[in-house]
C-alpha cells in the first residue's frame, strides 16, 4: 500500500500535478518529501508556514527558489503546514494554477505541500484559549456560533 502511494506521488510530481500530503503531526510527511527529493534528484526548497507569514514572504521565497533553479536539474518547492496561515487563496493559485502575482511557475519546478487534518478539540475548557469569534449586535446575542471553535489542527 505504501509503495503504491509513493509511486502515485512520484508520478504526480513527474507530470507536474498538484501534490498535497495530509497527516497527523509527526507521521513522516516532511521526511517523505526529503526522501522523494533525494530519490528524484530534485533540488529541495522548503518554506515552513506559520500563522504570521505574509503573502509577500511567500512570493519572495518563490522568487528566490525559482531563480536558484538550474536548467538541467529539477526543483522541488515544499510548503510545510499550509493550513497554519491565512494565505489559502495564494496557495490555491500557486499549487493549482501554477501562478503567483503575474508570474507563471516554470514547468521544471514542482510543488508539494503538506497539512495537518482538523480534528475535534478534546477539552471544552481549552476553547477559550484560542482565537475568539464574537459577533454581537448591541447588547443582544445574535445566536451565531463559530463552527470552527471546536476544531484544532
Amino acid at each position: 500500500d505504501n509503495l503504491l502511494k509513493l509511486l502515485s506521488i512520484q508520478q504526480r510530481l513527474k507530470y507536474g500535478l498538484p501534490v498535497i500530503l495530509m497527516g497527523e503531526t509527526g507521521c513522516g510527511k516532511t521526511a517523505l518529501v526529503n526522501f522523494l527529493a533525494k530519490a528524484l534528484d530534485f533540488k529541495l526548497h522548503t518554506l515552513n508556514i506559520h500563522g504570521g507569514i505574509t503573502d509577500d514572504a511567500i512570493i519572495e521565497f518563490l522568487d528566490t527558489a525559482i531563480e536558484g533553479s538550474e536548467e538541467d536539474a529539477g526543483t522541488l518547492i515544499f510548503f510545510d503546514e499550509i493550513n497554519a496561515a491565512n494565505c489559502m487563496a495564494l496557495f490555491k493559485t500557486i499549487i493549482i494554477d501554477r501562478v503567483y502575482g503575474n508570474k507563471q511557475i516554470p514547468e521544471k519546478v514542482r510543488i508539494i505541500s503538506c497539512c495537518n487534518p482538523y480534528r475535534l478539540r478534546k477539552s471544552a475548557e481549552l476553547e477559550d484559549v484560542a482565537l475568539v469569534f464574537r459577533h454581537a449586535s448591541g447588547d443582544q446575542a445574535t445566536g451565531i456560533t463559530d463552527p470552527m471553535k471546536k476544531l484544532v489542527y
